[in-house]
């Protein structure tokens, strides 16, 4: 009886044996299967990060000038020349505004004096000046915001070239020399989204309006990277050139003929810089009133 007890637990033991041996070569499997997942997933990230970037990139130059003349075929060079220049300026206007007033975070209220810049043309409100803390006043006075402005503030004014109303007025009538359907297509998004932005003052709208101007100037009518880049550069060349000529010149005036040289020597350059400024067509200035109101719109030569 004990031998068959013995040979019975001896049994058993080979038996456990045998199914933890058996059981032993799945784990490298599961392991295998998890690295395999982890490995999948991190493909997949990384070809999700590509995808992102590859739509971030800028694209070449030469993709620029190949759909360049590909949307702009069958337009004259006037035409052109017409399209480039008024969305260029719109761009360059908008970005401005972006860059140095926070344009955007401005629009983002409904009821902002910024929005004129949409609805009204010519002399237009954009804010209030006033002296002061006007929560303070407010609060001695028990007076509205709306009251201590009537009270204290003082309007500030600013001319507008034209509303959105003339925007989407002169974007449709370059629309008709336009040939193709893509560029077409874009134009017309920009004639929904400024309507829109002026029925709701959602500054969304306005935001798609800049990305879009963005593109069509930097990346199809212009290269914007070259352009930008060429005008940069020689802006601080001749800065930066003024600044290491003019000390060496003017102290040879001084040492060498007399103190005297130095009102005339400012003079000169004076009159130097206000001619080279005559020449700047585009800036900050108030056009002429135009027969036609779309000639109001385009930008002179």
């Amino acid at each position: 009886m004990k031998k068959k007890c013995v040979l019975f637990v001896l049994c058993m033991m080979f038996l456990v044996g045998c199914s933890e041996k058996n059981e032993e070569p799945k784990k490298p499997i599961i392991e295998e299967n998890i690295e395999t997942e982890s490995n999948i997933i991190v493909e997949e990230e990384t070809v999700e990060n590509n995808d992102i970037q590859t739509e971030n990139a800028a694209p070449t130059k030469k993709e620029v000038l190949a759909m360049r003349e590909l949307v702009l075929d069958g337009m004259s060079d006037d035409e052109k020349e017409r399209l480039t220049e008024n969305i260029k300026v719109a761009n360059l206007q908008m970005e401005y505004a972006y860059l140095n007033d926070n344009i955007f975070d401005k629009l983002s209220d409904k009821d902002s004096l910024y929005w004129n810049y949409f609805d009204q043309k010519g002399d237009i409100q954009i804010g209030w000046a006033y002296e002061g803390n006007k929560k303070t006043v407010m609060n001695e006075e028990g007076i509205t915001e709306s009251e201590f402005y009537q009270k204290y503030g003082e309007p500030v004014m600013e001319y507008n070239r034209f509303d959105g109303a003339n925007f989407v007025e002169l974007i449709q009538d370059m629309q008709k020399s336009v040939q193709n359907e893509s560029l077409s297509a874009d134009l017309q998004q920009l004639i929904d989204l400024t309507n829109l932005a002026i029925e709701t003052h959602e500054v969304e709208y306005a935001n798609e309006i800049y990305k879009i101007l963005h593109d069509l100037d930097y990346f199809l009518l212009r290269y914007g990277i070259e352009d930008v880049g060429k005008y940069t550069g020689l802006y601080y060349t001749f800065s930066m050139s003024a600044q290491i000529v003019t000390p060496i010149l003017s102290g040879a005036f001084l040492q060498y003929v007399s103190y005297r040289t130095l009102f005339p020597y400012a003079c000169v350059f004076t009159v130097a810089a206000m001619i080279t400024m005559s020449m700047v067509h585009h800036g900050d200035n108030k056009p002429e009133r135009k027969k036609n109101l779309l000639e109001n719109f385009d930008v002179e030569d």
